[in-house]
């Protein structure tokens, strides 16, 4: 006979935005839910908020986890802390919660910000790219990853629509870290004229597998 499961309690150790990433918080979501109207409001259900940590623990430990909590946030400077990521955009994950992917800055050559977090079944859309007259012969793209376990996925490019066929592809696995950035080129399909382009990325496991810098075609 085994011993019966102690209860459990849900924590949720979160950081209240003061009052400038409150408004910008409030801002974002309504600009959002323009472009996505299912997703849910920030009201007093949904908290704008910043989760430190969020697990199931034993209903008797809470006094000891209050005292450590409070122990590290008193000597913890949270509001020097920097946001790295500065732009994203809405996908649902499921009957829960939100996906997505976030522009943040990149040590990559050059500067600037990378496209990250991506995992199988994101996709980045460019509106309008001419690709003139002469037909281009390749696509590259600067790639890091930092996946772990062997495991990899997919960059393709797909034009005018996110279900076409793809017309170039390649395969990235880890370059060594997210910010170990590597140049990577694969043949394309002839192409001539102006396309939306899409980069879709797929893979056969969940987690985010690339970021990107930027892409060219030649």
């Amino acid at each position: 006979m085994t011993d019966p499961q102690p209860p459990l309690t849900a924590i949720d150790i979160a950081l209240e935005p003061d009052t400038v990433m409150m408004n910008r918080a409030l801002a974002d979501n309504a600009a959002l839910r323009a472009n996505v109207p299912q997703g849910f409001a920030l009201d007093a259900t949904h908290h704008a908020h910043v989760t430190l940590l969020q697990c199931f623990v034993r209903t008797a430990d809470l006094p000891t986890i209050y005292a450590a909590t409070e122990e590290i946030l008193a000597r913890e400077k949270y509001t020097d802390w920097k946001l790295t990521a500065f732009k994203y955009y809405y996908v649902p994950a499921g009957p829960i919660g939100l996906a997505g992917i976030v522009v943040e800055p990149t040590t990559d050559t050059g500067g600037g910000s990378d496209v990250g977090y991506l995992a199988n079944g994101d996709w980045l859309r460019f509106d309008a790219v001419d690709f003139g007259t002469t037909p281009v012969r390749t696509f590259s793209a600067r790639a890091a990853s930092g996946i772990s376990g062997g495991r990899s996925g997919l960059v393709e490019v797909r034009l005018d629509r996110v279900t076409n066929p793809v017309v170039s592809s390649f395969a990235i696995a880890n370059t060594g870290g997210w910010q170990v950035w590597r140049t990577v080129p694969s043949n394309i399909d002839v192409v001539t004229g102006r396309h939306d382009v899409y980069l879709t990325f797929t893979s056969g496991q969940p987690d985010d597998f690339v970021n990107v810098n930027w892409f060219t075609f030649s």
